[in-house]
């Protein structure tokens, strides 16, 4: 297809970036300059954690992540939430933990054998963990070549006005010979061997964990759950490292989660030369899960340009919008799950899933794919 591209994800827009290899060295935080409230830094080049300025930094010892004067893509995405109520409401106890059914999966993509030009350099998304396990699925194309991959949670450290998840779990599996294998299982920071190796990656908090794995081409699973049988909003990130060269990429990711009162929102960066065509795809009444459905999804579609919001696309139902005619074969079948392609260059990108009914709850699954 066209050019090629890697993916980053985002907490409450749910959490990450993707970075153009040559610009890397520019959005390092420069202590000699002063910023405007709305650039975007990170905080060295072995941490590509995205910050952007929330009133004007003046030079010296005050960058990120210095709270005064930054907030992390999770917390811009809390101000996009704004319109939404502060309060999460409890859904119905029956919605049950379904563990067969891994949201996304039902018929992995062949990998590819040639390695886009611009990547996902990693993806994250914010839902909620009430009954269910929040449980998603990832595709990594490419030949043979390894690629690091850090998985991540985030609970009590968002910084999201809901209800958050205080001890959340994170669980992840490959798929090999049409059998499940789980490749780690870590409740809190440190369970898995990778953390000392990693540990500035970690989020501070010791409930929180992280892990990285050398990943091959093939389809994984990463469940999210809560260590003390608790509920509430959670983030799950997957990135790749940005001063890596592999030529494994990421195909694609999907989440399932509950939406109540807040969206399930992630957030995607695109890096690279060229354009790349993305598909963003909610589900809600099709899935094959036994919790409660979202009845009547919709998505919305975000860009950040100057430090601004831009509104790309608003869909309530298959049809909606211009690319539905051409990829047709994407549809789920069900006219009420909405469907958007764009050709996306590099930059910042956010996506929110929610219900199209007043009042409407459930799980859905988010799924964002790029078009090959």
């Amino acid at each position: 297809m066209k050019s090629s591209f890697l993916l980053v994800i985002l907490p409450v827009i749910i959490g990450g970036l993707l970075f153009a290899n040559s610009a890397l060295t520019d959005l390092v935080y420069d202590s000699s300059k002063s910023y405007s409230a709305g650039d975007a830094v990170i905080p060295s080049s072995s941490d590509f954690t995205l910050y952007t300025a929330k009133i004007t930094v003046p030079a010296g010892s005050n960058g990120p992540p210095h709270s005064t004067y930054w907030q992390t893509t999770e917390d811009n995405s809390t101000q996009l939430q704004s319109t939404y109520s502060s309060t999460v409401s409890t859904p119905p106890s029956s919605a049950n933990i379904n563990t067969s059914e891994i949201a996304g999966l039902s018929t992995p993509p062949a990998t590819g054998t040639t390695t886009p030009s611009a990547q996902i350099l990693g993806i994250s998304i914010r839902g909620g963990v009430f009954g269910s396990v929040m449980s998603g699925s990832l595709t990594l194309g490419g030949t043979s070549e390894a690629k690091n991959v850090l998985f991540r949670v985030k609970g009590p450290s968002m910084n999201f006005g809901g209800s958050k998840l205080a001890n959340p779990t994170i669980k992840a599996l490959s798929k090999a010979s049409g059998s499940w294998q789980t490749l780690f299982e870590a409740n809190d920071f440190g369970d898995h061997s990778s953390a000392a190796s990693y540990s500035d990656r970690g989020t501070g908090n010791a409930l929180e964990p992280i892990a990285v794995i050398a990943a091959t081409p093939g389809t994984f699973s990463c469940q999210m759950n809560a260590e003390d049988g608790g509920t509430g909003n959670a983030n799950m990130e997957i990135k790749g490292f940005e001063d890596e060269n592999s030529s494994t990429y990421f195909q694609g990711i999907s989440m399932r989660g509950y939406i109540g009162d807040y969206p399930m929102s992630g957030s995607l960066t695109i890096v690279g030369t060229g354009s790349v065509d993305v598909m963003f795809r909610v589900k809600g009444p099709s899935m094959n899960f036994g919790g409660e459905k979202l009845a009547d999804p919709k998505i919305k579609l975000l860009q950040k340009v100057n430090g601004t919001w831009t509104t790309l696309v608003d869909s309530s139902s298959f049809g909606d919008h211009s690319s539905s005619t051409t990829y047709a074969d994407r549809a789920t079948g069900n006219s009420l799950e909405p469907m958007v392609v764009l050709s996306l260059q590099a930059g910042t990108y956010s996506c929110q899933a929610s219900s199209d009914v007043d009042g409407g709850k459930g799980n859905a699954n988010m799924e964002i794919k790029l078009v090959e």
